[in-house]
């Protein structure tokens, strides 16, 4: 306090502030040391931690205070009760209103002097004997007459509903009085569920009999309308392959019996002349052809594989880091499309070359079947018939010493930028090699290693970009290497012989500069702000100003 009166502005620790010479502040509302109330600093964890703590020890004197008043108010019942108890003692004034043992010895006098003048009395005994065979006489003559009573009214009420019946059955007859029913009984009897028909049951058979027809006529129309949903496409297909017969045929119902009468004519007059030769197309050529389809696809599948080993061999060659390289697997696909393909492909010629002829139409339809989807979605036709996609491509990554797994990378997924650029650049390495066929030749030998990369580097870091462009030195390859004239480009330098700078200065005028290493050093600080490209070559291009 003697310190802050020496201030103009202070603060003592227990929260007393000066503001001014003459302003003081003190809140006692709160304690300042209350971690809960603090607004500065750079973390509010240690706020949060004191309002956590506040908030449990505020919560476990709540659960204390519920338990005391739950015990509170099993101790309120208790008195209650007791109470309760003490005010029935209290109102009790004379000792009669207790006295239960008076009342117990009169009750049993009573029972005894009854109990005497029962057993003295035999003619009261026979008496109730036939009150009681008269009151159960009188029970059971009670309820036979209300069940005669009913079986009156019962039949009364069928007397008139059979009347009624009557009247009704005659009015619906009178129309129909020229009307035999007789020769059809059998058709009725099966349609009914009842076998025998009274005029009690009549409606309730009229209703299920005419449940029954507009059930088969429902049944009926429905076959024909699915028969109407199949023949119409067949006949407007039929038109439109053949139009020769579309003058006199339309694909409609009522031609259905037109196009009945011309399929009988094709099978008995056209059809056998015909089906010789569809058998041997279908032995020769249709067959021969798919075979020859299914060949060809094998053997890309067989060349995929072969590249695939020729890149592995490369990649073992490769270091992928100090300890590891990688290989590429190729198991075959999970994909239901190309397992449902090479099936469908494999069924089309399971009979040979010569299959026989229950084979033929079988086989037939298969290879039909399959032409038709290729025509009806070429996507998918790409996608089935692309050798490259029968394989899931993986990448596994093993240990130089035992040849044990590390890693294993089924997708570019979940991996880092870098890790995806190390991949991508050690797989394009060998594949390239092995493309060109430099396996295991001299790296000068007399060989054609061209490659071309267009801004390669413009989306990896530097330590990436340097392996690359180590690992294609490595191997021997000639790069051409586009970049733009920035320090992304300039990654390049120390793998470059000599430089082709573009310039256009007024937008309209392009010059390529060609520079050596030497040039090139002391003419990098003066080159063109708007610079198009640096193109670094293994072998100087004999080009010192030319314009495009």
């Amino acid at each position: 306090m003697n310190r802050l009166k020496e201030v103009d502005y202070g603060i003592t620790r227990e929260g007393l502030i000066r503001d001014g010479p003459t302003r003081h502040t003190k809140d006692d509302r709160r304690a300042v040391n209350d971690a809960t109330n603090f607004v500065l600093g750079w973390s509010v964890a240690d706020k949060i931690r004191a309002l956590t703590a506040a908030f449990e020890q505020a919560d476990k004197r709540e659960k204390q205070a519920t338990q005391k008043a739950a015990e509170a108010g099993e101790q309120v019942k208790k008195l209650d009760g007791q109470l309760k108890a003490i005010d029935g003692v209290l109102a009790v004034t004379v000792f009669g209103d207790i006295d239960t043992e008076s009342e117990k010895r009169e009750f049993v006098r009573l029972r005894q002097e009854k109990d005497e003048l029962e057993a003295s009395s035999n003619a009261l005994k026979a008496l109730r004997r036939q009150l009681e065979a008269i009151k159960r006489k009188l029970e059971l003559s009670g309820m036979e007459l209300e069940q005669t009573n009913q079986q009156i009214w019962t039949a009364e009420a069928e007397e008139k509903t059979n009347k009624d019946e009557v009247v009704r059955m005659d009015a619906l007859l009178k129309p129909c009085a020229d009307f035999d029913p007789e020769p059809m009984t059998g058709e009725f009897t099966e349609l009914q569920e009842k076998a025998k028909l009274t005029l009690k049951n009549i409606v309730a058979v009229e209703g299920q009999v005419s449940k029954s027809i507009d059930g088969q006529m429902s049944h009926q129309t429905r076959l024909i309308n699915e028969a109407e949903k199949a023949m119409l496409p067949l006949m407007a297909n039929f038109l439109r392959d053949y139009p020769e017969h579309s003058a006199n045929l339309h694909a409609e119902a009522e031609y259905s019996a037109d196009f009945t009468a011309l399929r009988v004519q094709i099978d008995k007059e056209e059809l056998p002349q015909h089906k010789q030769r569809f058998e041997e197309f279908l032995g020769t050529n249709l067959i021969g052809d798919m075979a020859m389809f299914q060949s060809n696809l094998l053997e890309h599948e067989k060349i995929i594989r072969r590249r695939v080993e020729a890149v592995n061999v490369a990649l073992v060659t490769i270091p992928f880091s100090d300890t590891t390289h990688v290989q590429v697997t190729a198991p075959p696909t999970r994909a239901d499309d190309i397992k449902q393909f090479r099936a469908r492909l494999k069924d089309c010629l399971r009979g040979g070359l010569q299959p026989s002829a229950d084979d033929r139409l079988h086989i037939f339809k298969s290879i039909r079947e399959l032409i038709s989807d290729f025509e009806k979605d070429d996507a998918w036709t790409r996608y089935v018939t692309d050798a490259r996609n029968w394989f899931e491509f993986g990448v596994r990554e093993l240990r130089d010493a035992d040849k044990r797994e590390v890693n294993y990378y089924s997708a570019s997924s979940g991996k880092s930028g870098g890790q995806k650029a190390k991949l991508a650049f050690t797989i394009l390495a060998s594949a390239i090699s092995a493309q060109y066929g430099l396996l295991g030749t001299d790296s000068e030998a007399d060989t054609f290693r061209l490659v071309v990369i267009d801004e390669v580097f413009a989306r990896t870091d530097e330590a990436n970009s340097q392996r690359a462009l180590k690992l294609f030195q490595q191997l021997g390859l000639q790069l051409v290497v586009v970049n733009p004239f920035d320090a992304k480009g300039r990654i390049v330098e120390d793998f470059v012989d000599s430089f082709h700078v573009a310039l256009n200065p007024d937008g309209n005028n392009s010059k390529l500069r060609r520079a050596s290493r030497a040039e090139y050093d002391a003419a990098v600080d003066g080159a063109a702000t708007n610079t198009r490209s640096v193109v670094p070559t293994a072998a100087p291009i004999p080009l010192t100003d030319a314009r495009s």
